[in-house]
């Protein structure tokens, strides 16, 4: 169909084509039957897809309610910095690191779910267990934050000049810097600091670290930990699993929609993946 097109193109230095033609042009389609088919077999992958998407919404919902539900417990306060360290060093000893650009941090998710890779240059440095905040408008007001969980153990990964590191201290579990900073109050304090001409204005970390928060105690904070821990490994997999289906769902729809499979050999593969 392709070498059809290019045959109907009109002109030598911009080609371009006669819509009428264009619309004459006959394209096979497979049965109603198959198509209907079709719909059943990936729609089985994007029905998987969705209630990973709902647990990966409602998980990070617990995580964020049990840290605040703790924290109502506590009896004193403590600044931020107590609890995390704010753009910590980190070295990065390979000349070819994974990196996080900014459109990569989830807006109102928690994990982050795809990546590139470059060579290692200028930007933020991090590791498992780091939660990201966008510091630059309109990022930073949109919600752009995200928890490192996909790395390799001991990896270091790159990402965006305008994150902001916030990575958790000793026996402070890994949940709970991202559970501070996604609330409204945290964001609050850390607009309030921000520098800058308008529309290009940033976060300063040295703003952070004097954020007040209830501290609970180290019974709490431990019983807090297991169970983020916990719930932070089961969404890890249900978001690795979607990334599988979804591979899955964009490599066989063209493969079903011009026969070089048929629905039967799709059916296979979907119940290899689900």
């Amino acid at each position: 169909m392709l070498d059809y097109v290019r045959s109907q193109s009109i002109g030598s230095s911009v080609p371009g084509f006669n819509l009428g033609q264009l619309k004459q042009i006959e394209v096979a389609l497979p049965d109603i039957r198959d198509q209907e088919a079709i719909v059943d077999v990936l729609g089985a992958l994007d029905d998987k897809i969705a209630a990973n998407q709902k647990l990966l919404a409602v998980g990070q919902e617990l995580i964020c309610t049990s840290w605040d539900w703790i924290c109502r417990e506590a009896e004193g306060t403590l600044p931020f910095s107590s609890i995390a360290e704010i753009n910590p060093r980190t070295a990065v000893t390979a000349s070819r690191a994974a990196y996080l650009d900014m459109k990569n941090l989830p807006q109102g998710g928690m994990l982050i779910e795809s990546w590139d890779a470059r060579e290692v240059r200028s930007g933020a440095r991090f590791r498992n267990g780091d939660t990201l905040l966008a510091r630059i408008t309109p990022c930073f007001e949109n919600g752009k934050l995200g928890f490192v969980d996909n790395l390799a153990v001991d990896e270091v990964a790159v990402g965006s000049t305008e994150f902001i590191v916030l990575r958790p201290r000793t026996n402070v579990p890994y949940a709970a810097p991202f559970c501070v900073a996604s609330t409204l109050e945290f964001r609050d304090h850390a607009e309030k600091g921000m520098t800058g001409t308008s529309g290009r204005q940033r976060v300063q970390p040295s703003a952070l670290g004097s954020f007040s928060i209830p501290v609970p105690t180290t019974e709490e904070m431990t019983k807090f930990g297991e169970v983020s821990d916990s719930l932070l490994r089961r969404l890890g997999k249900a978001r690795n699993e979607n990334q599988v289906l979804a591979q899955t769902r964009d490599e066989l729809l063209p493969l079903l929609m011009d026969g070089r499979i048929t629905v039967e050999q799709a059916e296979r593969t979907v119940e290899e993946v689900l």
